[in-house]
């Protein structure tokens, strides 16, 4: 999701600058999205681990300060920067959930979005106003079977998200939640995923006939680049695939 939003930001007009553990798959993000958008010149990059607190701020820090900063947060998990214990499966029955597991999926999330909060928000008080699109997931508002890990993760991130938009909101830093459904990042290839998603779907009434419907990542790219681009504060948004079960609630 974070690489098809920086393709459409930079399409926008937008300087992104991509933040990951990893310097070669940010150097290779960086000629892919290049290839698409004809800007190399609108994508930077740096090789952060956002866990580090010190890092994450010296990295705001560094940043030039003649442009507008906005801040788009989006986690990887076992396609991304961090990998879920085993075959990287968050859907499991609770009696296979191990401790490791929980920390895994919830820690990243948390630690990754307090440290760059904490770095980025004296930025947007210095430039007056602010506006950040933090990635949760529809998981967050509605329960299923085998989301004994995965949907107290996704809810405490999108609780974190709120409460950081009732703190900021009278400082011009608007927060806006993205829940978003099941997005075509490669999260769902494996056997043993699709496997458990299967049975969620059984159990929550989805005709698994017509298979799982995915959405496709730039669909969240243009989300937020209407987040940023509206006059409007925007708290909360849920997105699914056209096709995919809508409800916003068990």
């Amino acid at each position: 999701m974070g690489s098809a939003t920086a393709v459409v930001l930079a399409k926008k007009g937008a300087i992104v600058h991509m933040v990951s553990k990893t310097l070669e798959k940010l150097a290779d993000l960086k000629d892919y999205i290049s290839s698409l958008t004809n800007a190399p010149e609108r994508i930077e990059y740096s090789a952060i681990d956002l866990m580090d607190a010190k890092k994450s701020k010296d990295f705001i820090n560094h940043l030039p300060r003649d442009n507008l900063l906005y801040w788009f947060h989006c986690v990887g998990l076992s396609s991304g920067s961090y990998k879920l214990p085993g075959s990287g499966n968050r859907w499991l029955p609770f009696e296979e959930i191990t401790n490791e597991h929980f920390e895994t999926e919830v820690m990243p999330l948390w630690i990754s979005t307090m440290n760059m909060a904490k770095a980025i928000v004296p930025r947007m008080r210095e430039q007056g106003h602010g506006k950040a699109v933090l990635i949760s997931s529809m998981s967050a508002t509605r329960s299923y079977i085998y989301g004994a890990s995965h949907c107290p993760a996704e809810g405490a991130m999108d609780r974190l998200a709120n409460t950081l938009t009732l703190e900021l909101y009278k400082e011009n830093i608007w927060i806006t939640t993205l829940r978003a459904g099941a997005i075509d990042t490669g999260t769902y290839d494996a056997q043993d995923v699709q496997d458990s998603i299967k049975k969620i779907c059984l159990e929550y009434g989805c005709d698994w006939n017509a298979g799982l419907k995915l959405a496709p990542p730039s669909s969240v790219g243009e989300i937020v680049a209407c987040v940023f681009a509206s006059n409007a504060h925007i708290p909360g948004i849920s997105l699914v695939s056209q096709g995919q079960l809508p409800h916003e609630s068990s």
